[in-house]
């Protein structure tokens, strides 16, 4: 029996697409020959690819979240038709084959019930779910009392709705540093009579007060963020429509939409593009970025802080780096460094290899740096987790071949 994936599929296809073009004429060619223009239709296969991969992740969440579903039609066809045209991540033929995984801003559910938008602000998601003026909710705060705020400052929501918090997020795992997702799902149900405490059933970083309205913690891990309302009316379930935020500190998703990642994409299959940028007949390209914004700072060298995103800062023996933060130790954070100076290859290791750390509070960790290191990104010890991408984005995806 033949094989015949996605994968398989799109092998064969990038032989059929490299071609020459010259002086109007096609002549088809093997896969080292060079194509003016890829495929559109092989494009949106690599984009199928990723999308079926994302729904793997997604798929105890999905199912039920779009009240249109026919019994002719499946959950898996309805999210590849909100998504299929939409965000677009490119991913190497070895990436593909590895099942990798990147936080992208796709529909996760689709309904009649008022959507809940999110916005950026200082470094948080700030969403449209008001409550009360002065409202505060701390360790002794019930479910009951977050409920009747919800109802009383939002019409779009009454007794017995529930609010589902997607929290998708982004890790990087192996020596190759293939991006993953880790799903976590969160809910309660708006029941003004219950007494169970609130922060004992839902994670205060994804659920704050910033004046007047439901936000994240400016220290929520890396990745994205969707708030989806639901409601049983008989036998129907009905949702808002909502697409997944990505969290201020997502460099990821940049690097695996860009013009350079889509190059590198197509080089794997063998389809490689020749683009002159002083040629007014070439395809649309990205412009470049100018003064991009990154997210505020919470680590300083030497006092000065750095920038997410502003490229990776070098130490040498001395310096000292200051990690700022909420509920740090030494053990839950490792980092991702080229010790030695820039031509080192990259490694990760816990804090320590940095230097001697101090944790002077769970807000604060101190490193008296004793070694010369070029810093990549700071991640969790248990789950990998950038919490922390000190490199250029652009950086981080350039493997264009020059041509």
């Amino acid at each position: 029996m033949k094989n015949n994936t996605i994968f398989d599929r799109m092998s064969k296809q990038a032989n059929e697409l490299a071609t020459l073009v010259s002086k109007g004429k096609t002549i088809t060619g093997k896969s080292k020959t060079k194509t003016k223009t890829p495929s559109n239709s092989f494009l949106q296969q690599m984009q199928f690819a990723h999308i079926a991969n994302v729904y793997t992740v997604l798929k105890r969440f999905v199912i039920g979240t779009f009240e249109e579903k026919s019994r002719k039609k499946s959950y898996y066809n309805f999210f590849m038709k909100y998504n299929l045209g939409g965000p677009r991540v490119y991913l190497t033929k070895a990436e593909a084959t590895a099942r990798a995984c990147v936080v992208a801003p796709y529909t996760i559910s689709q309904g009649s019930l008022q959507p809940i938008e999110i916005t950026q602000n200082a470094g948080m998601l700030i969403t449209s779910i008001r409550l009360p003026q002065g409202f505060n909710i701390t360790a002794g705060t019930t479910l009951g009392e977050v409920s009747l705020a919800l109802i009383k400052q939002n019409a779009s929501m009454q007794k017995g709705d529930q609010l589902s918090l997607v929290h998708l997020v982004q890790t990087l795992t192996g020596e190759k540093n293939v991006p993953r997702i880790l799903l976590r799902l969160h809910e309660f149900v708006l029941n003004p009579a219950s007494a169970t405490l609130f922060y004992d059933q839902i994670p205060q970083t994804l659920f704050t007060v910033s004046n007047g309205y439901v936000g994240t913690d400016a220290n929520a891990e890396a990745g994205g963020i969707a708030y989806v309302l639901s409601r049983r009316e008989g036998s129907k379930l009905l949702v808002s429509t909502q697409t997944v935020t990505l969290t201020p500190g997502n460099t990821v998703y940049r690097q695996y939409s860009c013009e350079e990642k889509k190059r590198e994409a197509l080089e794997s299959y063998g389809i490689v593009t020749r683009i002159l940028f002083a040629d007014p007949e070439k395809p649309d390209t990205k412009q470049d970025p100018e003064d991009e914004y990154f997210a505020v700072s919470s680590v300083t060298l030497n006092g000065t802080p750095i920038a997410a995103g502003g490229g990776e800062p070098n130490v040498h023996s001395g310096d000292v780096l200051e990690i700022q933060g909420s509920k740090l130790t030494e053990v839950e954070l490792k980092v991702n460094a080229n010790i030695g100076g820039p031509t080192v290859s990259a490694t990760t290791s816990s804090l320590s290899a940095l230097g001697s750390v101090t944790v002077g509070s769970d807000t604060s960790i101190v490193i008296s740096i004793a070694v010369t290191a070029s810093i990549n990104y700071l991640l969790r010890a248990d789950n990998s987790a950038m919490v922390y991408d000190f490199r250029l984005a652009a950086q981080s995806a350039w493997r264009v071949r020059y041509l």
